[in-house]
C-alpha cells in the first residue's frame, strides 16, 4: 500500500511533471559533505495550462470553479509523516503557484526511506549521493521511465490529465512533434505563436550548491559557486535515452 509519508516530495514531482509542459520549475539545492542540506523548490504554471486544466476537470468531473492544483494540506501532512524531511516553509501564493522550503539531515536517510516502501519507485534510480574517498557525487538521472514512475503518485485529477497532454512514453514522438500537438489542444487559450513561445520556454532548472570545492560536473554549467542544470520541458518528455547529471564536489 503507497503510503503517505513516501508520497510527499513525489507527488510535488509528479504534478511538475505533469504541469510542466507550461511552467517553470526551479530547485535550488545546497548540500554539505555528510549529505546534509536544503532545498527550495518553486513551481508556477501559465494561465494558458491553468485554463485547460480547469475546463478539462469541469468537462471530465462536473466540477466548476477555481481548481487550486496543489493539495497544502495533503503536501504538510505528508512531510509531517516522513522522519527523513523537514517542511520548514510552504506558500502558494497563487493559483498555480507553490513555493517549498525543505531541509534534510542526510540525503541518503529520504531516498532509504522512500526505497523502504512498497512502491514501484525506486528513488535511488534516479537520485544517489555517495562518498567516494575525500570527494562526494550526487547524481541525478532522468527519462521518460522516471516521468512514469513519478506521475503514478500524481491525484486522480492530475492522471486524467496525462492521457491528454504527456506524449507516449515508446519514442515515437519527436520534440517537435509533441510540440506541435500541445499547439493544437492549447489554441484556443493563445494565439499560436504564444502557445509555441510558452512552449519552448518551459523548463525545470537545478541550481545545485555544494558546501566546498566543485571538482567537476556534468550536463550543467558551473556559476558563482553553483552548478545550474537547466532541461527544457519538452526534452525531458520526448527523451529516448536516459540523460544524466552530476555533481562532484571536495568538502
Amino acid at each position: 500500500m503507497r503510503n503517505t509519508c513516501q508520497r510527499a516530495i513525489i507527488t510535488v514531482l509528479a504534478i511538475a511533471a505533469l504541469a510542466a509542459t507550461s511552467c517553470t520549475v526551479r530547485e535550488e539545492l545546497t548540500i554539505n559533505g555528510s549529505g546534509s542540506g536544503a532545498a527550495t523548490l518553486t513551481i508556477s504554471l501559465n494561465p494558458i495550462l491553468l485554463s485547460y486544466y480547469s475546463d478539462l476537470l469541469t468537462a471530465m468531473t462536473g466540477a466548476e470553479g477555481d481548481y487550486p492544483v496543489f493539495d497544502l494540506e495533503q503536501l504538510v501532512a505528508a512531510f509531517a509523516a516522513r522522519p527523513s524531511l523537514n517542511l520548514t516553509e510552504i506558500e502558494r501564493s497563487a493559483l498555480g503557484q507553490l513555493r517549498l522550503e525543505i531541509s534534510f539531515d542526510d540525503l541518503n536517510d529520504v531516498l532509504a526511506e522512500a526505497a523502504a516502501t512498497d512502491t514501484a519507485v525506486e528513488p535511488a534510480d534516479v537520485f544517489s549521493f555517495r562518498a567516494i574517498g575525500s570527494r562526494r557525487e550526487l547524481t541525478v538521472r532522468l527519462d521518460r521511465a522516471a516521468v512514469n514512475a513519478f506521475m503514478a503518485f500524481a491525484p486522480p485529477e492530475s492522471a486524467m490529465m496525462t492521457e491528454f497532454l504527456l506524449p507516449p512514453d515508446d519514442g515515437s514522438v519527436s520534440r517537435s512533434q509533441y510540440q506541435e500537438e500541445l499547439a493544437w489542444a492549447l489554441e484556443e487559450y493563445a494565439p499560436a505563436d504564444e502557445v509555441t513561445r510558452v512552449l519552448e520556454q518551459s523548463a525545470i532548472e537545478v541550481v545545485v550548491r555544494p558546501a566546498g570545492r566543485i571538482e567537476s560536473q556534468t550536463g550543467g554549467t558551473i556559476r558563482n559557486g553553483a552548478v545550474i542544470f537547466r532541461v527544457p520541458i519538452l526534452e525531458l518528455l520526448t527523451l529516448s535515452e536516459e540523460r544524466v547529471y552530476r555533481v562532484v564536489f571536495v568538502p
